[in-house]
């Protein structure tokens, strides 16, 4: 929804997939063709067919409404809460669509969560600590990221640091120590380009779908 810094990202990778097309951008300050507040989506829902949303956690009445009319949804937003999760996924069921919702739309991201899994169960009883940096102007402090970082461990909150300073897009790492050795797992998103593709990765696999089901991104990307 909108073409912010997100929105122009998707924008240009809209441009080089021949499976996929922008109909339709929900934006409160920008204008042109096109473009439509979000009051209005409720006219334009016979326009699209996949949503993508990364603009805030408060979105997410015009994500009930478009899911209950058979859209797919595929939402970046961070910040959301379990109720809201919960009134998404009961639209989807009821309008027989299909959703995404995923903390970090990055393949890589995706990977390490795999590869956290498996470094979990081979190094028990290792001190684990996880650090994350973004752009001093996010909102929410952990990341959605590092919150499912630290849930694949099993992780205190007290041991995720959060840094937000200058235009980061988004820097985390994974520590275990123990055994006179230290093992570190991180990623680092160069531009919002690796979000980008894999909403838009997402919104494709989605749009052939209709089975009142919330899909995790893992299963687009085939990773266990």
């Amino acid at each position: 929804m909108g073409y912010g810094k997100m929105g122009c990202a998707i924008k240009e990778d809209v441009a080089q997939n021949k499976d996929a097309s922008i109909t339709l951008v929900v934006d409160r300050t920008e204008q042109g063709q096109g473009v439509i507040k979000p009051e209005q989506l409720s006219s334009h829902l016979s326009d699209f067919d996949v949503l993508i949303d990364f603009s805030s956690a408060a979105s997410n009445p015009l994500l009930v409404e478009c899911a209950k009319a058979g859209k797919k949804i595929v939402v970046g937003t961070t910040a959301r809460t379990p109720v809201q999760d919960a009134e998404l996924a009961s639209a989807v069921k009821a309008g027989n669509s299909s959703a995404i919702i995923a903390s970090n739309f990055s393949i890589g991201m995706n990977a390490l969560f795999s590869l956290l899994k498996k470094a979990d169960g081979l190094l028990p009883g290792y001190d684990r600590e996880i650090v994350e940096e973004h752009h001093n102007q996010k909102k929410d402090a952990p990341s959605g990221t590092a919150k499912t970082l630290a849930s694949i461990i099993n992780l205190d909150q007290s041991k995720v640091h959060a840094v937000r300073v200058g235009q980061i897009f988004g820097n985390h790492e994974i520590i275990f120590a123990a055994n006179g050795e230290v093992v570190r797992l991180s990623h680092s998103a160069l531009s919002r380009k690796c979000f980008a593709n894999g909403a838009v990765r997402a919104a494709v696999w989605l749009a052939g779908k209709s089975d009142g089901k919330m899909h995790a991104f893992s299963e687009v990307l085939g990773i266990e």
